[in-house]
């Protein structure tokens, strides 16, 4: 049995693919993500770096990202940049 202990959001594709190959699994979320409602100031001297989809998310819901606005950042993770398009 494999347990999965990452938010019900983030895990359920993941308990997908390995029941595919036959694996039991168990999900039960140990963590909760909420996204604060907060101003955050764009610097364009500042490389700004991504390490998860719940820091993009969180990002997006605060209108960080500006139509025509380029920034400097790093995706850690394919996930990461695909959620950043």
């Amino acid at each position: 049995m494999i347990l999965i202990t990452r938010p019900k959001k983030n895990s359920i594709q993941l308990a997908i693919a390995l029941r595919e190959y036959d694996h039991e699994v168990f999900l039960e979320p140990l963590t909760e993500i909420s996204i604060l409602e907060k101003k955050i100031n764009y610097d364009k001297k500042i490389i700004y770096i991504f390490a998860s989809i719940n820091s993009v998310r969180a990002a997006k819901k605060n209108k960080f990202f500006k139509k025509n606005n380029l920034i400097n950042c790093v995706a850690i993770g394919k996930k990461v940049r695909d959620e950043l398009k």
